[in-house]
Order: structure tokens, then sequence, then C-alpha cells
């Protein structure tokens, strides 16, 4: 006669949500370089830029690699080198859109010269090598320095060292990636950080081992363990982040998703109790209803050519 196991007492492991831990992260007081251009705004709070999106590789600027950039943009008021960067294997410029007009310094004079019109920048940033990786969006490094008594983020640096961190894929190269894939920062030629085209893109990765020539092995950052769907397009349109396609009012009202869309992984890991919750709405905090379950780094994603949304969980070895 099998055992009862009292009701209350047996164990219920709900699959929605995969935690990972064990991780290093530094407590450097580190801000954004001051020359990004502005990623999107966080309505959220009251329209501050974001410069990182999650998932970027990231690096410090200093004075002996980065000698083509102004010193205002390596070292901060007190001297040190304070400011992160995305981390690439080859030197790449930045593209200042209509957002960064009078708001962000450019890189092409000072930390004082704002932006004057959208364009690519003549300076380029030197080859910046990875230190970790961020887990969440970061606003722009120059806000505290603009704005009295006011600092979104006290602390923003990298994860590092042989944990599990799970990132959006937003490039045509990351939504390429397989589980098993060992990865490296993107060496495309040409790569310009380029918040509306993400061609080329700084910071983030691609497989290593698909072309004859790789940059050097410290560029190898770690290994996909694996690969997640988080949904699907209603019409395929390559670039489109998976929160344009949601929609503001999701899940009532899609933009461009395909509500039917069904996938096992995708139930187990954000279509089930998230996609349930109610939240308090506009909040925006975690994943809920508004969000069909998927939590807000996620919501970064950009669709691949054949309108699919991804996720990658990287075991990071940096």
């Amino acid at each position: 006669m099998p055992l009862r196991i009292p009701r209350g007492f047996n164990k219920v492991a709900w699959p929605f949500l995969t935690r990972f831990g064990d991780g290093k992260t530094p407590s450097y007081a580190l801000r954004p370089a001051l020359y990004l251009p502005v990623w999107t705004k966080d309505e959220h709070r009251d329209g501050d830029p974001v410069v990182l999106p999650p998932g970027t590789w990231v690096g410090l600027l200093n004075d002996r690699d980065h000698t083509n950039v102004d010193d205002s943009f390596v070292l901060d008021a007190k001297g040190f080198e304070s400011f992160l960067t995305p981390a690439c294997p080859t030197a790449y410029k930045i593209t200042y859109g209509s957002n960064d007009v009078d708001i962000t310094p450019d890189l092409d004079a000072d930390k004082d010269t704002l932006v004057t019109t959208a364009a690519i920048t003549t300076a380029s940033v030197d080859i910046t090598k990875p230190l970790g990786v961020i887990a969440r969006p970061y606003y722009a490094g120059w806000i505290s320095e603009r704005y009295y008594n006011y600092d979104p983020d006290l602390i923003q640096t990298w994860v590092a060292k042989d944990m599990v961190i799970r990132v959006p894929a937003l490039s045509a190269n990351e939504a390429a990636i397989e589980a098993g894939d060992l990865v490296m920062l993107d060496d495309t030629a040409t790569p310009d950080w380029d918040p509306a085209d993400l061609t080329n893109p700084p910071g983030r990765l691609k497989a290593y081992g698909l072309t004859a020539s790789e940059a050097p092995l410290e560029f190898v950052v770690g290994r996909c363990v694996r690969k997640v769907p988080l949904g699907k397009q209603a019409t395929p349109s390559a670039g489109q982040s998976l929160s344009t396609a949601i929609g503001t009012s999701a899940p009532r009202t899609l933009f461009n998703f395909d509500p039917d869309y069904v996938d096992a992984n995708v139930e187990a890991n954000y279509g089930g109790v998230q996609g349930k919750i109610e939240g308090v709405p506009g909040l925006g905090l975690g994943g809920t209803s508004a969000t069909i379950g998927r939590p807000q780094e996620m919501m970064f994603a950009k669709a691949d050519s054949s309108g699919f949304f991804w996720a990658l969980d990287i075991l990071v070895r940096v």
C-alpha cells in the first residue's frame, strides 16, 4: 500500500521560472561611458535614458588602450578609470540618433560638448577587453553629473565567473547560437554601436568557430547551455523588439505577437503562472499578464528573420 502524503506537506516545484546563481559581481562604483547613445527611454522612470541593454558584455576604458578618445571620457572627476563601454575585439564607432541631440556627450569632442545632429562618429572606441556581462538595463552615465542629488543606480558593474545568465538575443548572430556552442564577442567587420541597427553590434555574441579567422581566445567568453524561445511574431519582421510586438496593452491587444504559438519551453518558462499574474497597469516591474509572463529584461529581445524571439542561457567564463 503506497504511503500517503498528507495534504499541505507535499513539495511542488513550479517550472515557470529558472534561476541561476554562484557568480561574482565586483562592488565598484562604475558608470556607463558618457558618450553612449540613448538605447531606449524608461517611461516608468520619467523617460530616463537607457544606454546599455541587458546581455551586453562590457569592459573598462583606460588611458593606455583608448588614447583616441578625449580624456574626459576615460577618467572621472577623481582621475579613476570608471566607465563601462561595450567590449569588442575590434575598434567600433558610435551612431547617434534623434534622442541624442542636445542630450548625449559627443564622442568626437568631449564630455561637455553635446551631440548636435544624428550621425555616425568619426572617432572610434578602440579594442575593449571583456570583464563580464550586465544582467539589466543601465542608465546614462551622465545623469548623476547633470542632475543634483539624483543617481538612478548607485553601483553599475558586471557579473562574471562560472555562472549561467539568461540574456535576450538581440542580433542575427546571437539568434543563430545553439546550445553547446562556445560563444565569443562578435568581431564582424566594421562594428557600430547603433541602437537602431544591430547588424554589427559590439558587446554582443556569436558562435565561436564559424569562420576561419577568429579573434584572440581572450574574447571567447563562455558557452551557450540552452536556447529558450520567448515567442513568435504574427508577421515576421526581423529586428522588431519583443516589447513592441507584445504591445503596451498586452496580452489583451497584441501588436505583432502570435498568441497561438505553442512551445513547451515557452510555457514552462514564461507562459504559465507568470502570464496569469495581474500587476499594476504600467508598473512594469516583472513578468505579468501585461508581458505574457516574460520578465522585463527579456523584452529587449529582437526577432530573427523567421519571426522568433530567443533568450540564451550563457555559462559565463570570464
